[in-house]
């Protein structure tokens, strides 16, 4: 295994309102904040991969499923969420973009007969930033992050096992100094965030963390094994705020330990479980 190998992260990014001061996410603010300067600390980051839950590359009449990713020197932000505060909407971050990463990233999957798209218009939405503002700030010399960011896209088809292969064939990546980063929800009911904390939510995080503990194979096929389960649509009505954890996944190596990093059921929404997941170290 190379020394300079990244481990590989899943996270959740809860609210657009995690972008500024809020004590309700506070804790999950600050752990994605200590996880960031950890990551940088260490100086092996050469570049940030970030799968998010709100990109859907459509397959554009293929027969098979496709993926895009950024490439946009100073990609925008993405303010895809409504009825928030105004000054969400003027929260401002300078990600450096990085068209040698996202073609490596193309050249990888390509290798594995995967498409994926280059896309040189689109900026980051907030499954990204939110997160990339707290773990990599712009604090760099030139006024952005000192690290370039790309964003890689889900496929439409929400295909677990097609998304497992997905971060299969960008794992090598891991061993370049680049940080694979999930960012979902671990879990995303968006209609059943309040009330007393349920069992269908305890239950999934339960069933998550046996899969991300669980070892090559049987963790591979846990991420299918999943949305079979009967609590998976009370946790995730829609999968896409799950499908980064099976690019996460399927960027481990077999013997790699997967680990929970970050526990949170935030007081006003006890159902919106903002835990993450680590697989190596």
């Amino acid at each position: 295994m190379s020394t300079t190998r990244i481990p590989t992260y899943f996270v959740s990014h809860g609210s657009p309102m995690m972008a500024l001061p809020n004590d309700n996410e506070k804790l999950t603010q600050d752990f994605l904040r200590d996880l960031g300067k950890d990551l940088l600390g260490s100086g092996k980051i050469k570049g940030v991969v970030i799968c998010s839950a709100h990109w859907e590359e459509d397959q554009n009449g293929l027969q098979a499923p496709r993926v895009a990713v950024t490439t946009a020197r100073h990609p925008e932000l993405i303010y895809d969420f409504y009825g928030f505060p105004h000054k969400l909407y003027e929260v401002e971050y300078h990600a450096q973009g990085s068209e040698e990463l996202g073609k490596r990233v193309q050249e990888a999957l390509t290798e594995q007969n995967i498409n994926c798209d280059l896309d040189n218009k689109r900026g980051l939405d907030h499954g990204a930033w939110v997160a990339a503002k707290l773990m990599f700030p712009d604090s760099g010399p030139t006024n952005e992050t000192t690290v370039p960011i790309v964003q890689l896209s889900l496929s439409s088809s929400l295909d677990p096992d097609f998304h497992v292969a997905v971060g299969k064939a960008i794992k090598p990546l891991r061993d370049e100094g680049i940080l694979i980063l999930g960012s979902g929800g671990a879990v995303h009911n968006l209609r059943q965030l309040f009330g007393p904390k349920a069992s269908w939510s305890t239950g999934f995080i339960e069933a998550l963390t046996e899969v991300f503990t669980a070892h090559g194979e049987d963790r591979r096929k846990g991420v299918a094994a999943l949305t079979k389960l009967p609590v998976f649509r009370m946790a995730h009505p829609r999968a896409e705020h799950f499908m980064p954890v099976a690019v996460v996944i399927g960027a481990a190596d077999d013997l790699e330990d997967g680990t929970v990093v970050h526990e949170n059921y935030p007081d006003f929404a006890p159902n919106l479980a903002l835990h993450a997941f680590k697989v190596g170290t």
